[in-house]
């Protein structure tokens, strides 16, 4: 009984069992930034996820398991770009039921308006 316990708990650690939200994967694609705290005002940067590697250092990759994005997805991905010291979300792949994100933070000298840049 209490290796299956820990067999689940694994699982749902893993998934994102319960809760409630949606279901956010992160992986660690650059360095460990300190967070920036919630309602850092985190946004959406609609750039060709091609070009994240020039103006922009990479912090993760987010994975979100919904067909679609509702406001509370939206939020808690904005949330998590907080939590992970990044300033910006730029739109990767959907495919599949998932939704992948990359979490950027601008490099010296790059300027971003309106979020584009």
């Amino acid at each position: 009984m209490r290796r299956r316990f820990w067999v689940v708990s694994s699982i749902c650690l893993g998934l994102g069992c319960g809760g409630g939200g949606p279901s956010i994967r992160v992986v660690g694609m650059g360095p460990q930034l300190p967070p920036r705290g919630a309602g850092c005002g985190a946004r959406q940067l609609d750039i060709d996820p091609q070009q994240v590697g020039l103006g922009f250092q990479t912090v993760a990759a987010l994975y979100l398991a919904a067909d679609s994005i509702d406001a509370a997805a939206r939020k808690a991905l904005e949330e998590k770009v907080c939590e992970l010291g990044g300033d910006y979300l730029v739109p990767a792949v959907q495919a599949g039921g998932t939704s992948a994100f990359f979490v950027v933070k601008p490099r010296p000298g790059v300027e971003v308006r309106d979020g584009k840049v």
